[in-house]
């Protein structure tokens, strides 16, 4: 479960770390060669390339202080992470529902078969319900697993996308 996360973190610290090292390497090594006396005429100063990697190492480095704080979260902060997405899953499933009702207003233009009318409005009342069904759970008003529910939505748009698209 969290194999993919981790080992982001452990590739962008080995990143980072190889990065810095070879920084400091580079570095140190022009400035530290004897008999090499550093010429100040020969001295690069572009600020426009200093911009670009002071903000890419300052990315960098906040990238790796949202992980770091991720790891460190109380479980009343994962918690309430997981109230807050269970809310918004919640409110687009019910705006899912809602939008049905501009399914069944253009049904009439599509000209479909009388069998294809009754499969079409169908699977218009199987998303309706569907797309309650995960608002239900991600309320909480419903037990059972947000994952399945999610599924079941898919495969609904699935169907009918196969049968009435090219």
């Amino acid at each position: 479960m969290f194999t993919r996360p981790y080992t982001k973190v452990v590739r962008s610290k080995q990143w980072l770390a190889g990065f810095l090292f070879l920084v400091f390497f580079i570095s140190f090594g022009t400035s530290s060669q004897p008999g090499v006396q550093e010429s100040t005429s020969d001295t690069i100063s572009d600020e426009n390339l200093h911009g670009l990697m002071v903000e890419r190492l300052n990315e960098l480095q906040q990238s790796i202080e949202q992980l770091v704080y991720q790891q460190n979260r109380t479980q009343s902060q994962i918690d309430q992470t997981r109230r807050t997405s269970a809310a918004e899953i919640a409110t687009t499933a019910l705006e899912l529902r809602d939008s049905v009702q501009e399914l069944e207003m253009i049904e009439p233009s599509l000209s479909l078969s009388p069998s294809n009318r009754t499969v079409f409005l169908a699977l218009i009342q199987r998303l309706r319900d569907d797309s309650q069904s995960l608002a239900d759970l991600a309320m909480g008003t419903q037990i059972g697993n947000l994952d399945e529910a999610v599924l079941r939505l898919q495969e609904n748009c699935e169907t009918c996308h196969a049968l009435y698209r090219d």
